[in-house]
């Protein structure tokens, strides 16, 4: 019911994104600090679902993908950087907390190491 393979494309990274930022203010909501929310959101998708942030993923190749689907791996980034900055953090460490994320992940991944990813975000982790 998508009139387009790109919508479709769009429509699966809209619906990460909106997954991915509930399951980050689920943990901040259960007292969790926000920088280790969303280390804790970017574990479990590694670890459990074995797999890279779509949006990451998405990012990697903005040149090469339709303008509504970069619209939407673009969306995920600005809210998460917005997330970051309405709990306090300034905006180079909401920056440098994303790539932290995303590059620990991206490391863990090609490396097949999971475990790169703990060593990559231990800087800006409590747990």
């Amino acid at each position: 019911h998508y009139p387009t393979k790109d919508s479709l494309a769009a429509a699966v990274a809209r619906r990460y994104t909106d997954d991915f930022m509930a399951d980050v203010d689920t943990e901040v909501a259960r007292g969790a600090a926000v920088v280790d929310a969303w280390v804790r959101a970017f574990r479990r998708s590694l670890h459990e679902d074995g797999q890279m942030c779509l949006c990451g993923a998405l990012g990697a190749t903005a040149g090469d993908i339709p303008a509504e689907v970069l619209d939407e791996a673009r969306r995920f980034f600005l809210t998460g950087l917005e997330k970051l900055g309405a709990a306090g953090l300034p905006r180079e460490k909401a920056v440098q907390v994303m790539a932290a994320l995303e590059g620990g992940m991206l490391l863990a991944n090609v490396l097949g190491e999971p475990l790169s990813f703990d060593d990559a975000v231990a800087h800006i982790s409590h747990g």
